[in-house]
């Protein structure tokens, strides 16, 4: 996720990712359509009345929900703190946060205790292979053993070990969060001093307190805005989109695209398969926003 497990997307979108993949576990109502009204923050208005319906066992986005209006300032003010000013590339992200979860940072990476076994060894490849379909559905209902099997100690591969889950219980405590699904014990510290470093400084612990990412609209934003400046400045993205850095765009569909592509891994195909599907419904969002209005938000 994010980076970090290319064979995710993220979370198309505590909506698409999440119900596009595992459509048969849950009901999460499609987001009514967003109309460019001519003003950014007369569009970041209309998104406030759309909400994601709890889905059992999964997501509670019921209680508590995070106003779109200040995500989306935060999210901006982020950007411009960390020094993205280019417009295109701001729209790419408020595209990209949306279709990962309609930019509702509570709950992080739910529980799979209802989804079929089916999806889940499709989600998760190598993590569960050699477990038979029963042994997943026993496994499934418990999740700090579920998590530590697909992120942590017990993971197959190792990948959880190599990205920092070394304890019982890290798979769960370090599973995806924020606007842009940051997972993996690794992570959790790299932002904890990246935040220190930041003007101003932001002083948390995000690996003694990973929930922060769930309660803190500007902590998750700077994060996320964090990470795609580190990103949209990987070789491998600069080759492929040929920007010289992050604010070289000069379109609004290639800055998505660079977005969605640094969102899913500088090596993964912006239109592959589930990254495709989040790549198409970032681009949709993201024209949809005034640009000429976009980097006066705040």
């Amino acid at each position: 996720m994010s980076g970090y497990l290319n064979e995710f997307s993220g979370v198309d979108d505590f909506q698409k990712w999440l119900v596009k993949q595992r459509k048969d576990a849950f009901g999460i109502e499609d987001e009514q359509p967003v109309k460019n009204s001519g003003s950014s923050s007369e569009i970041i208005k209309s998104l406030q009345g759309n909400s994601i319906s709890p889905v059992s066992g999964r997501i509670d986005l019921s209680s508590s929900p995070v106003d779109k209006k200040k995500a989306m300032e935060s999210i901006l003010a982020s950007l411009k703190k960390v020094g993205i000013t280019n417009p295109y590339v701001q729209a790419g992200v408020l595209g990209v946060c949306h279709k990962e979860g309609g930019f509702n940072i509570k709950g992080g990476e739910m529980s799979y205790k209802n989804t079929p076994v089916s999806r889940i060894r499709e989600v998760f490849g190598k993590r569960v292979k050699g477990l038979s379909d029963s042994e997943i559905d026993t496994l499934k209902k418990n999740d700090e053993k579920f998590w530590d099997r697909v992120y942590g100690v017990d993971d197959p591969t190792g990948m959880g070990k190599r990205l920092g889950n070394t304890s019982p219980g890290d798979g769960l405590k370090y599973r995806g969060r924020g606007y842009n699904g940051i997972t993996f014990k690794t992570a959790y510290q790299k932002y904890t001093d990246l935040l220190k470093k930041m003007n101003p400084p932001t002083n948390v612990d995000l690996v003694a307190n990973p929930d922060i990412l769930e309660k803190d609209l500007q902590v998750a934003a700077d994060v996320a805005a964090l990470y795609f400046l580190e990103v949209l400045n990987n070789p491998i993205i600069k080759r492929k989109y040929k920007n010289k850095d992050h604010n070289d765009f000069k379109d609004l569909k290639t800055a998505t695209e660079a977005v969605s592509n640094a969102n899913a891994g500088p090596g993964n195909n912006v239109y592959a398969g589930i990254i495709g599907d989040g790549t198409r419904k970032a681009i949709a969002f993201a024209q949809n926003l005034d640009l000429g209005n976009l980097s006066t938000t705040s």
